[in-house]
């Protein structure tokens, strides 16, 4: 679980990279009595949750937190 997402940013996340189609996680979240999105606003959530994850990890790597450093593959 990435430490930055709340846990409906988790279950959209884990579910769309898992090949879940759109209304199959709305209707995940409703059943779980979470947020009643639109199918078209998930892909955009999507979007976003990477975003800030890639953001998250840039930031990782810039403060050298990571075992990666500059030359190695």
């Amino acid at each position: 679980m990435a430490k930055d997402l709340d846990g409906e940013d988790q279950i959209i996340f884990d579910m769309k990279r898992q090949g879940y189609k759109d209304d199959a996680i709305v209707a995940h979240l409703i059943k779980q009595g979470l947020t009643q999105y639109k199918p078209a606003s998930i892909t955009a959530r999507y979007a976003r949750i990477k975003k800030k994850m890639q953001e998250s990890n840039e930031e990782l790597l810039d403060a050298e937190l990571t075992d990666w450093h500059e030359g190695e593959v």
